[in-house]
């Protein structure tokens, strides 16, 4: 049977006297696709966040690889969130503007094994061989690549970490329809690969139901799960 990766209890989000969304619970297995759906402001975003405590919840628990996620100091979890990755809507803000694309992703590695800057590249090389970054890509600054080109390269930065859940918050959403259904066969294909656990909380029920195992619906700062239909929109 395959192990939890992630377990929601009873998790809150409130600003003030404004709840975003209140007593959520969800779990996610390994190799599990979840879809969260939700409209825009139904809160799914900012679960997502508090999730990996980019923001902190108002209550309620996470626990993550049998850990309590809640309650790791900083420094733990610094090293624990290596294993729990998010991508962006926004791939550029996962790069620093100011470093090449080969520098932001050998960084993290090199803080992560302890390496040089060649021993990362030589970890990075079969991940950026399989995203499909090209070496005149790699030399480049962020703002002279493509939403795609970026978003590949994101991908090789999280996948060089072997994490054991990701989070894609709208992932595809700011990208064209054909660049869109190639990242998705590249996602799917590395976490066939991987085993890797994703989260993908989107607004787009259509993309979910292609590549989810299961689909959960946000509303009303609440959780559900939703029946699974097929859709031949999407060719992946």
């Amino acid at each position: 049977m395959p192990s939890l990766i992630l377990n929601v209890i009873n998790l809150s989000k409130d600003y003030g006297h404004n709840p975003i969304f209140s007593h959520v619970s969800l779990q996610i297995f390994e190799g599990e696709i979840v879809g969260l759906y939700g409209q825009s402001g139904s809160g799914k975003s900012t679960l997502g966040r508090c999730i990996t405590r980019l923001e902190e919840p108002s209550s309620g628990k996470v626990f993550f690889q049998g850990q309590n996620f809640n309650k790791l100091g900083k420094w733990a979890l610094r090293r624990t969130r290596t294993q729990m990755q998010m991508i962006f809507q926004h791939p550029e803000t996962s790069l620093n503007p100011r470093m090449r694309v080969i520098d932001s992703l050998t960084e993290p590695v090199r803080i992560a094994r302890k390496c040089t800057s060649n021993e990362a590249l030589e970890i990075l090389e079969p991940i950026i061989h399989e995203v499909g970054i090209r070496q005149d890509q790699l030399l480049r600054y962020p703002h002279q690549l493509s939403g795609g080109e970026i978003q590949r390269a994101v991908i090789a930065k999280i996948f060089s970490l072997n994490p054991a859940l990701i989070i894609a918050d709208e992932a595809t959403s700011m990208l064209d329809v054909s660049v869109q259904a190639q990242v998705i066969h590249l996602m799917k294909k590395l976490q066939e690969e991987t085993k890797v656990a994703y989260l993908m909380i989107s607004h787009d029920l259509e993309l979910l139901n292609l590549v989810c195992t299961r689909i959960l619906k946000m509303q009303d700062g609440t959780i559900e799960e939703v029946k699974k239909t097929i859709s031949s929109s999407y060719t992946v």
